[in-house]
This record gives structure tokens, sequence and C-alpha cells, in this order.
């Protein structure tokens, strides 16, 4: 109690029990909100009524999943594994049949290729628009 007294926390912050280092942020710790996004509430910097709009709107659990897929790299370590394997197979048509870079299947092949900021783009640009 002394330390948590000595350093403004609470605690089970100290303990490990919560990522919440203040005790008046208690009513938080079920959501398991940082500090800074309980401030960032508690401060204003986002409209409470915006932000419980979008919560609930029905493609929010979607926007959710589509956010983790871009954050972790899940989608983005395959797409660099699909781009390395058609950059392989590009460079072996070149190789094999002597064929120019730019012919029909080996800019086919380089085109086939995806960027991963434009297929997460194209990702919210298409769930904005359903």
């Amino acid at each position: 109690m002394t330390l948590a007294k000595f350093y403004g926390v609470s605690t089970d912050y100290l303990l490990g029990l919560t990522e919440n280092k203040n005790p008046a942020n208690a009513e938080f710790q079920a959501l398991h909100l940082r500090d800074d996004a309980v401030d960032a509430i508690r401060d204003g910097k986002y409209k409470k009524r915006l932000l419980s709009e979008l919560l609930m709107h029905d493609k929010f659990q979607q926007l959710m999943v589509d956010a983790e897929v871009y954050v972790d790299r899940i989608a983005g370590i395959r797409i660099n594994d699909m781009n390395a394997m058609l950059e392989a197979v590009r460079q072996q048509v070149i190789q094999q049949y002597a064929a120019e870079d730019g012919d029909l299947h080996t800019r086919t092949l380089a085109l086939a290729q995806i960027q991963t900021a434009e297929y997460f783009k194209q990702v919210l640009s298409a769930e904005t628009h359903t």
C-alpha cells in the first residue's frame, strides 16, 4: 500500500494484475484499455457519442478483424510469400524461355503481384462502401 501511494498507482498495477496505473481508472479495467486510451476518452479528445456509434456499427467487428490482420501482418506475410513465388516463376520464365522482361507472360506475372498497402486500401475501401 505504501509503494502504491508513493508511486500514485494501484496495488493491482504493482502486482501485475492490471495494465492501469491509476486507481481512478478502475471502472475501465474490465475493458482492458491502456491508460492513454482512458485519458483520451476522459479528456474529450474523441467524442464519446461518436465512439459509441462506431462501436455499435454493424460493420465494426469486421473493421476490427481487418485491423488485426493488418497490424499483425497476417495477410501481409502471405502476400509477400505469394509475391516471392510469382517473382521466382517470372524469373524462371525469363531464363528458361529467353523471354523478354516485358512480354505478355512475364508482364502478367509481374502485374499479378500485390502491394500490401494497396491491398489494405482496397479492403478498407470495400468495407466503407458496403
